[in-house]
Protein backbone atom coordinates (compact mmCIF):
# COMPACT_ATOMS: atom_id res chain seq x y z
CA UNK A 1 0.00 0.00 0.00
CA UNK A 2 3.08 2.53 0.93
CA UNK A 3 4.26 2.36 -2.72
CA UNK A 4 0.81 3.23 -3.99
CA UNK A 5 -0.05 5.82 -1.80
CA UNK A 6 3.46 7.17 -2.51
CA UNK A 7 2.82 6.98 -6.39
CA UNK A 8 -0.73 8.98 -5.83
CA UNK A 9 0.45 11.63 -3.69
CA UNK A 10 3.29 12.43 -6.04
CA UNK A 11 0.67 12.13 -8.89
CA UNK A 12 -1.32 14.79 -7.40
CA UNK A 13 2.21 17.35 -7.71
CA UNK A 14 3.10 15.87 -10.92
CA UNK A 15 -0.20 17.74 -12.43
CA UNK A 16 -1.75 20.89 -11.62
CA UNK A 17 -4.67 18.92 -9.07
CA UNK A 18 -2.40 18.77 -6.21
CA UNK A 19 -1.09 22.61 -6.86
CA UNK A 20 -5.02 23.89 -7.64
CA UNK A 21 -5.98 22.60 -4.60
CA UNK A 22 -3.96 24.03 -2.44
CA UNK A 23 -3.58 27.21 -4.57
CA UNK A 24 -7.24 27.76 -4.65
CA UNK A 25 -8.01 26.82 -0.79
CA UNK A 26 -4.74 29.58 0.14
CA UNK A 27 -6.52 32.60 -2.17
CA UNK A 28 -9.85 32.15 -0.86
CA UNK A 29 -9.44 31.07 2.95
CA UNK A 30 -7.57 34.37 3.95
CA UNK A 31 -10.79 36.45 1.92
CA UNK A 32 -13.41 34.46 4.35
CA UNK A 33 -11.05 34.76 7.11
CA UNK A 34 -10.73 38.43 6.94
CA UNK A 35 -14.68 39.27 6.40
CA UNK A 36 -15.88 37.34 8.74
CA UNK A 37 -13.08 36.86 11.70
CA UNK A 38 -10.95 40.04 11.55
CA UNK A 39 -13.81 42.26 10.11
CA UNK A 40 -16.54 40.80 12.63
CA UNK A 41 -14.03 40.31 15.59
CA UNK A 42 -14.80 36.50 16.42
CA UNK A 43 -12.96 33.87 17.53
CA UNK A 44 -14.88 31.23 16.04
CA UNK A 45 -13.64 29.18 13.05
CA UNK A 46 -17.17 27.95 11.94
CA UNK A 47 -18.25 31.18 10.07
CA UNK A 48 -15.01 30.63 7.96
CA UNK A 49 -15.37 27.07 7.91
CA UNK A 50 -19.05 27.27 6.91
CA UNK A 51 -17.56 28.75 3.40
CA UNK A 52 -14.28 26.96 3.14
CA UNK A 53 -17.04 23.49 2.89
CA UNK A 54 -18.71 25.53 -0.25
CA UNK A 55 -15.04 25.81 -1.50
CA UNK A 56 -14.25 22.23 -0.56
CA UNK A 57 -17.01 20.65 -2.52
CA UNK A 58 -15.41 21.68 -6.11
CA UNK A 59 -12.00 21.35 -4.40
CA UNK A 60 -12.74 17.47 -3.86
CA UNK A 61 -14.54 16.81 -6.72
CA UNK A 62 -11.67 18.05 -9.05
CA UNK A 63 -9.20 15.71 -6.58
CA UNK A 64 -11.18 12.64 -6.44
CA UNK A 65 -12.26 12.56 -10.31
CA UNK A 66 -9.55 10.74 -11.67
CA UNK A 67 -8.85 8.19 -8.11
CA UNK A 68 -9.98 5.58 -10.30
CA UNK A 69 -11.85 6.72 -13.41
CA UNK A 70 -8.38 8.00 -14.79
CA UNK A 71 -6.74 4.58 -14.60
CA UNK A 72 -9.88 3.18 -16.31
CA UNK A 73 -9.89 5.75 -19.18
CA UNK A 74 -6.61 5.20 -19.78
CA UNK A 75 -6.62 1.37 -19.12
CA UNK A 76 -4.05 1.16 -17.05
CA UNK A 77 -5.79 -0.11 -14.61
CA UNK A 78 -5.05 -3.61 -15.49
CA UNK A 79 -1.25 -3.25 -14.61
CA UNK A 80 -2.01 -1.91 -11.49
CA UNK A 81 -4.24 -5.08 -10.39
CA UNK A 82 -1.78 -7.24 -11.68
CA UNK A 83 0.60 -5.97 -9.17
CA UNK A 84 1.70 -7.88 -6.36
CA UNK A 85 -0.77 -5.95 -4.18
CA UNK A 86 -4.46 -5.98 -3.09
CA UNK A 87 -7.46 -4.22 -4.55
CA UNK A 88 -7.90 -2.81 -0.80
CA UNK A 89 -4.66 -1.88 -0.27
CA UNK A 90 -4.84 -0.39 -3.86
CA UNK A 91 -8.23 1.81 -3.28
CA UNK A 92 -6.57 2.95 0.18
CA UNK A 93 -3.10 4.28 -1.08
CA UNK A 94 -5.28 6.11 -3.13
CA UNK A 95 -7.32 7.44 -0.59
CA UNK A 96 -4.77 8.12 1.54
CA UNK A 97 -3.06 10.22 -0.51
CA UNK A 98 -6.06 12.52 -1.17
CA UNK A 99 -6.60 12.53 2.61
CA UNK A 100 -2.71 13.23 2.56
CA UNK A 101 -4.05 16.64 0.35
CA UNK A 102 -6.57 17.54 2.55
CA UNK A 103 -3.92 17.47 5.63
CA UNK A 104 -1.93 20.28 3.59
CA UNK A 105 -4.75 22.83 3.21
CA UNK A 106 -5.83 22.16 6.95
CA UNK A 107 -2.19 21.97 8.47
CA UNK A 108 -1.83 25.55 6.00
CA UNK A 109 -4.65 27.24 7.51
CA UNK A 110 -3.66 26.78 11.26
CA UNK A 111 -2.24 30.28 10.69
CA UNK A 112 -5.52 31.72 11.23
CA UNK A 113 -5.76 30.44 15.00
CA UNK A 114 -2.25 32.12 15.50
CA UNK A 115 -3.29 35.61 14.13
CA UNK A 116 -6.72 35.42 16.25
CA UNK A 117 -4.22 34.22 19.64
CA UNK A 118 -2.18 36.82 18.69
CA UNK A 119 -5.28 39.22 19.08
CA UNK A 120 -7.58 37.84 21.46
CA UNK A 121 -8.14 34.68 23.75
CA UNK A 122 -8.72 31.41 21.45
CA UNK A 123 -10.26 28.45 23.35
CA UNK A 124 -8.04 25.42 22.15
CA UNK A 125 -10.40 23.09 23.06
CA UNK A 126 -13.36 24.28 20.50
CA UNK A 127 -11.01 24.84 18.13
CA UNK A 128 -9.55 21.27 18.02
CA UNK A 129 -13.08 19.83 18.21
CA UNK A 130 -13.83 22.33 14.72
CA UNK A 131 -11.18 21.26 13.01
CA UNK A 132 -11.81 17.81 14.03
CA UNK A 133 -15.52 17.76 12.60
CA UNK A 134 -14.37 19.35 9.49
CA UNK A 135 -11.41 16.66 8.96
CA UNK A 136 -13.92 14.13 9.56
CA UNK A 137 -16.64 15.42 7.44
CA UNK A 138 -14.15 15.35 4.61
CA UNK A 139 -12.84 12.31 5.37
CA UNK A 140 -16.52 11.18 4.31
CA UNK A 141 -16.87 13.50 1.50
CA UNK A 142 -13.27 11.68 -0.17
CA UNK A 143 -14.65 8.56 0.23
CA UNK A 144 -17.54 9.10 -1.87
CA UNK A 145 -15.94 11.65 -4.19
CA UNK A 146 -13.32 8.24 -4.31
CA UNK A 147 -16.44 5.39 -5.12
CA UNK A 148 -18.45 7.89 -7.53
CA UNK A 149 -15.21 7.92 -9.65
CA UNK A 150 -15.08 3.91 -9.66
CA UNK A 151 -18.20 4.37 -11.17
CA UNK A 152 -17.44 5.91 -14.61
CA UNK A 153 -14.68 6.09 -16.76
CA UNK A 154 -15.03 9.97 -17.27
CA UNK A 155 -13.55 11.85 -14.96
CA UNK A 156 -16.02 15.05 -16.30
CA UNK A 157 -18.56 13.08 -15.04
CA UNK A 158 -17.43 11.66 -11.84
CA UNK A 159 -16.30 15.77 -10.92
CA UNK A 160 -19.71 16.67 -11.89
CA UNK A 161 -22.04 14.17 -9.78
CA UNK A 162 -19.29 14.40 -6.78
CA UNK A 163 -20.02 17.95 -7.02
CA UNK A 164 -23.89 17.60 -7.47
CA UNK A 165 -23.92 15.18 -4.42
CA UNK A 166 -21.51 16.54 -2.15
CA UNK A 167 -23.43 20.01 -2.66
CA UNK A 168 -26.79 18.32 -1.67
CA UNK A 169 -25.71 17.05 1.66
CA UNK A 170 -24.50 20.31 2.38
CA UNK A 171 -27.50 21.83 1.40
CA UNK A 172 -29.48 19.38 2.93
CA UNK A 173 -30.52 20.97 6.89
CA UNK A 174 -32.05 23.89 4.75
CA UNK A 175 -34.47 21.46 2.99
CA UNK A 176 -35.34 20.18 5.95
CA UNK A 177 -38.14 22.35 7.40
CA UNK A 178 -39.73 21.92 4.20
CA UNK A 179 -40.48 18.34 4.21
CA UNK A 180 -44.11 18.07 5.03
CA UNK A 181 -43.72 14.71 6.96
CA UNK A 182 -42.90 14.67 10.20
CA UNK A 183 -41.37 11.47 10.38
CA UNK A 184 -39.32 11.68 7.09
CA UNK A 185 -37.79 14.91 8.21
CA UNK A 186 -36.49 13.31 11.58
CA UNK A 187 -35.35 10.76 9.46
CA UNK A 188 -33.46 13.07 6.75
CA UNK A 189 -31.68 14.54 9.86
CA UNK A 190 -30.90 11.78 11.87
CA UNK A 191 -28.74 11.11 7.99
CA UNK A 192 -27.54 14.17 7.51
CA UNK A 193 -23.79 14.48 8.05
CA UNK A 194 -24.23 18.65 8.18
CA UNK A 195 -26.06 18.12 11.72
CA UNK A 196 -23.62 15.83 13.10
CA UNK A 197 -21.22 18.35 11.87
CA UNK A 198 -22.68 21.79 12.72
CA UNK A 199 -21.92 20.10 16.80
CA UNK A 200 -18.10 19.80 16.29
CA UNK A 201 -18.73 23.37 15.50
CA UNK A 202 -20.06 24.11 18.66
CA UNK A 203 -17.81 22.95 20.27
CA UNK A 204 -19.35 19.58 21.02
CA UNK A 205 -18.36 16.29 20.74
CA UNK A 206 -20.03 13.21 20.78
CA UNK A 207 -18.53 9.94 19.98
CA UNK A 208 -21.85 8.66 17.85
CA UNK A 209 -20.85 11.42 15.49
CA UNK A 210 -17.54 10.00 15.45
CA UNK A 211 -18.80 6.68 14.78
CA UNK A 212 -21.16 8.13 11.92
CA UNK A 213 -18.01 10.24 10.09
CA UNK A 214 -15.85 7.29 10.02
CA UNK A 215 -18.35 3.92 9.42
CA UNK A 216 -20.01 6.02 6.11
CA UNK A 217 -16.27 6.69 5.30
CA UNK A 218 -15.49 2.95 5.66
CA UNK A 219 -18.49 1.68 3.67
CA UNK A 220 -17.82 4.17 0.46
CA UNK A 221 -14.11 3.18 0.75
CA UNK A 222 -15.54 -0.67 0.67
CA UNK A 223 -17.67 -0.19 -1.95
CA UNK A 224 -14.77 1.19 -4.43
CA UNK A 225 -13.09 -2.15 -3.48
CA UNK A 226 -15.63 -4.03 -4.47
CA UNK A 227 -16.73 -1.89 -7.84
CA UNK A 228 -13.03 -2.09 -8.50
CA UNK A 229 -13.12 -5.70 -8.00
CA UNK A 230 -16.33 -6.57 -10.07
CA UNK A 231 -14.93 -4.85 -13.06
CA UNK A 232 -11.59 -6.26 -13.31
CA UNK A 233 -13.74 -9.31 -14.18
CA UNK A 234 -16.05 -7.76 -16.50
CA UNK A 235 -14.14 -5.86 -18.38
Amino acid sequence: MGAIYRKELRSYFYSPVGYMYVAVFMCLTPMFFTQINLAQQTVSMSGMFYYVNIVYIFLTAILTMGMIAEERNKKTDHLILSAPVSITEIVLGKYFAGISVLGITLALSFIYPLIIHHYGKVSLLRLCVSYLGFALLWLLFIAIGMFISSLTESQFIAALVTFGILFALLMLENFISNIPNQTIANLVTACSPMNRYNDFQLGLVFLGHIVYFLSFAALFVFLTVQNVDRKRFTD
